[in-house]
């Protein structure tokens, strides 16, 4: 039942392997650019930096959310 693929996989020639290198390489360079995208450098500040930096945005977040009531 299922898959019988799931142990040994099946990759019978060395045919099958450059679409499977080419995917793994895509995943790896999308991470990249997600990172260099949403990663932010941590040299030389302090945890407290950090966690100041954190604390501020999620402020304006919150900020930004909160409405005046309607009349």
């Amino acid at each position: 039942m299922g898959a019988g693929d799931i142990i040994k996989p099946a990759a019978p020639n060395l045919v099958m392997l450059g679409p499977a290198f080419v995917y793994f390489a895509s995943w790896y360079i999308l991470g990249l650019i997600g990172f260099w995208v949403f990663g932010f450098e941590t040299k030389g500040r302090t945890f407290e930096e950090i966690d100041e930096v954190h604390d501020a945005a999620r402020a304006t977040a919150s900020a930004s959310r909160v409405r005046a009531p309607a009349e």
